[in-house]
């Protein structure tokens, strides 16, 4: 079985994204790689967009440092973050409240696609 790997690098203020598209399929059932390309660049969009909106939630400032996010394309085509890992906690719990708020849809023939993301947080 083949794995591809893309990687895109996104610079922002305050915010680093590099995005990392696993893929375990040989091919794509119908479905080509700009399809999948073209939608890591729309979720890096949605999360760059999510990201860079202040949070009023928390009263630490304290979200500096590097988070790996993955989401997963379910059965039914929705897209879910499955996994937020940092050393930071407070980064965590911010990602977290911000990307559940998302209701993000594609193609279910692009279901058991996994995206993941380096977010860098810095400061501004």
């Amino acid at each position: 079985m083949r794995r591809i790997i893309k990687m895109k690098l996104i610079k922002v203020p305050g915010i680093i994204i590099i995005a990392v598209i696993l893929t375990s399929n040989i091919c794509y059932s119908g479905m080509d790689a700009q399809s999948v390309g073209g939608l890591n660049q729309q979720l890096v969009k949605e999360v760059k967009t999510k990201l860079e909106t202040p949070s009023l939630l928390f009263s630490s400032k304290e979200l500096k440092g590097a988070a790996m996010v993955t989401a997963k394309v379910n059965d039914s085509g929705k897209i879910e973050f499955i996994s937020i890992r940092s050393t930071n906690k407070n980064l965590i719990k911010n990602i977290k409240h911000k990307l559940n708020k998302l209701n993000l849809w594609t193609d279910p023939q692009l279901h058991g696609k996994v995206f993941v993301y380096k977010v860098n947080y810095k400061e501004s």
